[in-house]
């Protein structure tokens, strides 16, 4: 029973992270999308009958949403303005990493 109400605030953080990345310019608003869906696929934990009920499908979403964005990290990373340590803000160029 823990487990799921670890997933249920798993689904908030997901859906959470899914509408700041929609709402950037440093990812492309499709992962977004994706992160609010798999926070969705992870809130139905919510409901133990529900989740039941889904399972495993109820799954598929979380895991295709953080695939997506791990992989697009890992292959294209995040471009834009950074904060230096100094607080100034530069520049990075499509496709750099943090």
């Amino acid at each position: 029973l823990t487990h799921v109400r670890d997933l249920v605030f798993f689904g908030f953080h997901c859906f959470l992270v899914g509408a700041l990345i929609y709402r950037s310019t440093f990812l492309p608003r499709v992962l977004g999308g994706l992160m609010m869906f798999a926070g969705l696929g992870w809130l139905t934990f919510a409901s133990p009958s529900l989740a039941r009920a889904l399972s495993p499908y109820n799954m598929i979403p979380g895991m295709l949403g953080e695939a997506a964005l791990l992989l697009w990290l890992i292959v294209k990373g995040v471009g834009g303005p950074a904060v230096r340590s100094d607080g100034a803000l530069r520049y990075l160029g499509e496709g750099t990493k943090l």
